[in-house]
């Protein structure tokens, strides 16, 4: 869901007794002032923001963490080849 906010959000923030709302795409959005309208400049932030379980993000970090491990994996594999191949 689209949310906005009047503060820059955090990534993941405890909403209630095992609930957390994670939020990505976080974006800084400037207003100009308008005199007409009789409003200063401020600024805002929009995010995309789901609200999911503990033991959701628990999984989700796992994911995350065995995903980068098998990235760094494969790097090393690669460099062992180009090193090897000389």
């Amino acid at each position: 869901m689209k949310e906005y906010l009047d503060h820059r959000p955090l990534e993941v923030e405890k909403v209630g007794n095992d609930l957390f709302i994670i939020r990505k795409d976080i974006k800084e959005v400037e207003h100009e002032a308008d005199p007409e309208a009789g409003t200063d400049a401020y600024t805002s932030w929009e995010a995309e923001s789901e609200i999911i379980t503990g033991t959701e993000l628990t999984l989700r970090k796992q994911a995350e963490a065995e995903e980068r491990q098998s990235l760094a994996e494969d790097a090393i594999l690669e460099l062992a080849g180009l090193i090897g191949g000389e």
